[in-house]
This record gives C-alpha cells, structure tokens and sequence, in this order.
C-alpha cells in the first residue's frame, strides 16, 4: 500500500557546503524558518534496472527510510541550471519500505548505490500550508555537511 500525497512537481536543490551546524540553525532562524523535523538518521537506496537506463537518463529512483517512515522518489532527468539542480519530483510515502524493496527487485531493479546522513529540515514560516513553504535541509553526511 503506498499512502500519502501528491508532493509539487518541480524541486529546485541548491547545495552549501557548511562549517557549523549551529551557526546555519541560528541564521535560518534569523530569516524566519522553524525546525520542521529534528535531526534524524536516514538510509537511502538508489535503485536501477540491469542496463543503467536510469542512471544514463541522469534519472533517480529512490528508497528513504527516515524517522520511522519509507519514502519512494523518482526524480527525472536535471533541467537546465548554471548552480543549481531542478528537476521534476514525485514522492510519496510507503506502508512497507521492506516489502517494497522486494517488489523493485521483482522488477529486475537493483540496488545501485546506498548512502546515509543525518538531516534537519526546517520550514519557512508562513501562512502556506508546511509542505507548500519554503524548505532548507541541514545534512550531516560522511563527504561533509
């Protein structure tokens, strides 16, 4: 069973490198977001079909599993951006990341790559509902923040 809601069609994603953790939380503060979801820990599986169509399409299907929940996302190809990604997003939240798992591999996907972090999400606050404001991920991951 997969649950949720249908997420905006379009991500852009600028990445930062960041030096101290704290110092980010207090200038993001400072222009008005609030802590959405507390730092977590989260495992991310990148699947893909034997031939790599995905990755040659410069495509992303990817298994979250994050403070208690899986999450499926597909992200399509990058369109054109001088520094930033945008690309076209669809995710949703899983009943069974595990049982999932088993029907991408019935599908002949395999797991490609895996990576974790530590995230912090906060939010914009406005009048918006949460998940149509304004959003800033803090990642902790092996290769930086």
């Amino acid at each position: 069973m997969i649950l949720g809601k249908r997420q905006p069609l379009l991500e852009t994603e600028i990445k930062l490198p960041v030096r101290d953790r704290r110092q980010v939380a207090k200038q993001l503060a400072e222009l008005g977001f609030n802590v959405l979801k507390p730092r977590h820990f989260e495992s991310n599986c990148l699947f893909d079909f034997p031939d790599l169509r995905l990755s040659k399409s410069r495509s992303v299907l990817r298994l979250r599993f994050a403070a208690g929940e899986s999450l499926l996302t597909f992200k399509g190809p990058p369109l054109q951006a001088r520094r930033y990604a945008r690309r076209r997003e669809v995710e949703t939240r899983v009943g069974d990341g595990a049982l999932l798992r088993e029907v991408l591999e019935s599908l002949q996907l395999r797991e490609v790559f895996v990576y974790e972090k530590f995230r912090t999400v906060f939010v914009a606050a406005t009048q918006a509902s949460p998940t149509a404001a304004p959003q800033a991920a803090f990642d902790e991951t092996p290769i930086g923040n």
